[in-house]
């Protein structure tokens, strides 16, 4: 069973890795504060894929970045090609949750089957430009989201003995 964490795509600043979305960026260090472990244990536990394999641009209005959806849409396709019975995954905002086919504004941290024995979760982009990061109680909220998916994830690793790496 893999755990997968779906971003939109590149940023336009570089990271230590580009390969893995998110970890080595500032994304990746909001992320794992969010679940309190290391940006390396998020790795361990998370496979990590963007819907685009480049930064598109900004988006026309100033905030945030351009997003192509057909292209995402048929970026997803293939992706859900990887997806098997067990398996879950996580969509970074909205955007990446519509490319997926997941209904628009579908509400953060609720869990639903989208394909058979798959199971997937909208959840707040880590940029932090959406509203949602302007409110203490939301970010507890994400918080306690994060550590829990962190540690369903280590009791399904041999290498985590109660949640800690052995």
């Amino acid at each position: 069973m893999t755990a997968y964490i779906y971003g939109q795509a590149p940023g336009k600043k570089p990271k230590v890795d580009p390969r893995v979305p998110f970890l080595g960026g500032p994304h990746g260090a909001f992320l794992a504060e969010l679940a309190g472990v290391d940006e390396a244990v998020l790795e361990d536990l998370f496979t990590f894929r963007n819907v685009l394999d480049y930064y598109p641009g900004p988006n026309g209005d100033g905030k945030g970045d351009a997003f192509p959806m057909d292209e995402a849409r048929a970026s997803a396709r293939e992706l859900m090609e990887a997806w098997c019975w067990g398996d879950t995954a996580i969509f970074a905002g909205h955007n990446v949750a519509r490319a997926f086919g997941v209904a628009r504004r579908y509400p953060y941290f609720k869990w639903h089957e989208l394909v058979d024995g798959v199971q997937c979760v909208v959840v707040p982009h880590p940029s932090r430009l959406n509203r949602f990061w302007n409110n203490g109680a939301c970010i507890a909220r994400a918080s306690h989201f994060w550590k829990l998916a962190v540690h369903e994830q280590m009791l399904l690793h041999p290498e985590y003995e109660g949640g800690l790496l052995v």
